[in-house]
């Protein structure tokens, strides 16, 4: 409900009440996700290259939490974690089952309920009304859809720069639909603003001032271009070479710096509207990008699929409180011990002083430092939805078997952290001596580790018996578009 300020008139004399004031008197929430961003690339977290001054000077005056994990390594099912504070095993939004049903409560319904305006600006097509993910938003602007029209729907619209037809991957359109937006709105009601951007998603492209700014040698805009097809057809298989994987690298490394450089934009917006320190900041991604680090079945893993390794998993999470708030964090710490991405909406509910109303994954971090002996639990299930593209890309239907018929969880207590590739493929890692997941560890039986195994035994059994179905109805326009590219048969 608007809140409307109220004065009242004494004789000929205006005097005006304390309600009279157009702030509301409850912080705004705003949520920043930098799809595909791994924390490992950014400044903040010890990156050497430049990458992200303005982010580093965001977090310098914000509350750094460094070990901080995804609940899933790709989109659907991690956004859906940030929207709910659920497990996807809970939450059901995963390859296996391709929407987020109206029975799940997200942070947007919630807000909404408590009087907030609810708008998000979103740059990935996975986060649609088609598939649950606007519950909650009075406003919800898909800025891909201003370049690609309803009836020719490409999932690959974020990849190739031929598609999508912008210079950037919408970030540009986003700033200003977002100061369009603040210009307008009623001032005097407290706002969520959700913001998705997807610079850092492959295709690495660029804009033309950032493309070159880690390369040894300048590339042109086509070079470019042929440098990702190249590397993407030799996905999943040994013919990536090194010096390839590095120029990828630094190609990512400067669509993070041409994010960063939205941020400051961003920041400044902010600033000059004085919402800053009126205003829950929370920056975070949805998952990382793997370059080759691992492998599975025989393959070296690249994108975000088929994998709970760090890579996909890290990610960075940077909150600043709002001015005032002293309950048990402070603006300019940071906080060492593991995070879960179900700790988002724990901890906006309990800024705000709102009850969550039944049970969630995640914790409040707003208390202070959580307990570095929590379990955290990370998944991933069947590429059901990914199933064409790694036809494919993959040949050999043996190994084509082994690579997606199989779910993957990941469960991490302190440093010690037990991957399970399927209920036969465990590895364990000590990540206090290994932090890249390089050197699995005997699996003893010590306590710790057999609970380590019970926890991945009863995720995998959870996970087993969620619902498995076809992806939903979203139109036969939609579906043909998915078929066409390999998505679902």
């Amino acid at each position: 409900m608007r809140r409307t300020p109220f004065c009242f008139l004494i004789g000929a004399m205006l005097v005006a009440s304390a309600g009279c004031t157009h702030e509301p008197d409850r912080p705004n929430v705003i949520l920043l996700v930098l799809d595909t961003l791994r924390r490992d690339h950014l400044g903040c977290y010890g990156y050497p290259r430049p990458t992200s001054p303005n982010l580093d000077r965001l977090a310098a005056d914000a509350v750094v939490y460094e070990q901080a994990i995804s609940a899933a390594p790709w989109t659907l099912p991690s956004h859906a974690t940030l929207f709910t504070g659920l497990l996807p095993s809970n939450h059901h939004a995963h390859h296996e089952h391709l929407k987020l049903v109206d029975e799940q409560i997200t942070l947007a319904e919630r807000l909404a309920d408590a009087g907030y305006e609810t708008a998000g600006f979103c740059n990935n097509p996975w986060i649609t009304e088609r598939l649950g993910m606007t519950q909650g938003f009075q406003r919800f602007d898909e800025i891909w859809r201003h370049e690609v029209a309803e009836d020719s729907f490409n999932i690959n619209i974020f990849v190739d720069p031929d598609v999508h037809g912008m210079d950037d991957a919408g970030a540009s359109r986003t700033l200003e639909a977002i100061t369009g937006w603040l210009e307008d709105r009623d001032e005097s009601q407290p706002f969520f603003l959700f913001v998705n951007l997807i610079e850092a998603h492959t295709f690495f492209d660029p804009p033309a001032g950032f493309r070159n700014r880690f390369l040894e040698r300048s590339l042109t805009r086509d070079e470019s271009r042929s440098a990702n097809l190249d590397y993407m057809q030799r996905a999943y298989t040994d013919r990536l070479d090194g010096a390839l994987i590095d120029r990828m690298k630094s190609l990512y490394d400067a669509e993070i710096a041409y994010l960063d450089d939205w941020i400051g934009r961003f920041i400044g917006l902010l600033e000059h509207r004085r919402l800053l320190d009126r205003s829950l900041l929370i920056v975070t991604s949805d998952h990382g990008e793997a370059f080759a680090e691992h492998r599975l079945c025989g393959i070296p893993l690249i994108d975000h699929q088929l994998s709970v390794h760090r890579e996909l998993l890290d990610v960075p999470l940077v909150i600043r409180y709002p001015a005032g708030f002293r309950e048990g964090v402070a603006n300019g710490s940071r906080i060492g011990v593991p995070t879960s991405a179900t700790d988002v909406v724990p901890t906006v509910l309990d800024v705000l002083e709102l009850d969550p109303g039944q049970a969630l994954d995640g914790i409040t971090l707003a208390r202070g430092v959580p307990s570095a002996e929590r379990t955290l639990i990370s998944e991933y299930y069947r590429p059901i939805a990914h199933i064409g593209l790694l036809r494919n890309a993959v040949s050999d239907a043996d190994t084509l078997n082994c690579l997606v018929n199989r779910r993957h969880v990941a469960v991490q207590v302190g440093q010690r952290k037990l991957i399970m590739r399927g209920p036969n493929d465990p590895l364990l890692f000590d990540r206090a001596v290994d932090a890249t997941e390089r050197l699995p560890q005997p699996l003893e039986t010590a306590p710790e580790d057999r609970a380590l195994f019970e926890v991945a035994g009863e995720t995998l059994q959870a996970m087993g018996r969620g619902p498995q179905t076809s992806p939903p109805t979203i139109g036969e326009a939609w579906l043909e578009a998915l078929r066409s590219l390999g998505y679902v048969e």
